[in-house]
């Protein structure tokens, strides 16, 4: 399977060019600069499955086990997790890969169970930044450490619509 095959059967279209030379790099340093309704989320979330997946073996080793998807808004995160269950629904790996909501008032209670697992992580600034700082806001001080570590080893983070 080709990555625009994985796609299509992903979100239902054929991907644009920027989606497919994103999955085909080696590396997701940098910034994407597309307009909205183009598809970033698609990309972003479709070339990290591949390359968790289906890349080769030395793009499979480096890419991190975590994705976290940072929000500036509640909207944008419940529409942005429903967007990424969708996607794996269609290509049947919702329980490979678990999707956590962190958002206040949505704090998904076992997010931090289970390290080893495949995870996006999508949710708002202030709860995934004071994580990632070590002051884990709406969280025990004493859990801390354990969300500072999950945040800052092995995840590969996306700042979406930043303002």
């Amino acid at each position: 399977m080709n990555y625009e095959t994985f796609f299509e059967s992903a979100v239902g279209f054929t991907p644009y060019e920027y989606q497919v030379a994103l999955a085909k790099s080696s590396s997701f340093t940098g910034i994407l600069n597309v307009p909205t309704g183009m598809g970033k989320t698609d990309a972003i979330i479709t070339s990290w499955i591949w390359h968790r997946h289906f890349a080769s073996p030395e793009i499979v080793a480096t890419t991190p086990r975590r994705l976290v998807y940072c929000l500036p808004f509640r909207a944008l995160v419940t529409q942005t997790a429903q967007r990424i269950e969708k996607i794996l629904h269609h290509i049947g790996m919702e329980k490979e890969i678990r999707l956590s909501v962190l958002m206040g008032g949505d704090i998904d209670p076992d997010w931090d169970e289970y390290p080893e697992w495949e995870q996006v992580i999508v949710g708002t600034q202030d709860q995934l930044l004071s994580r990632a700082l070590n002051r884990g806001y709406t969280m025990s001080r004493y859990r801390w450490p354990i969300a500072f570590g999950l945040f800052n080893s092995d995840v590969l983070w996306v700042y979406d619509e930043v303002q």
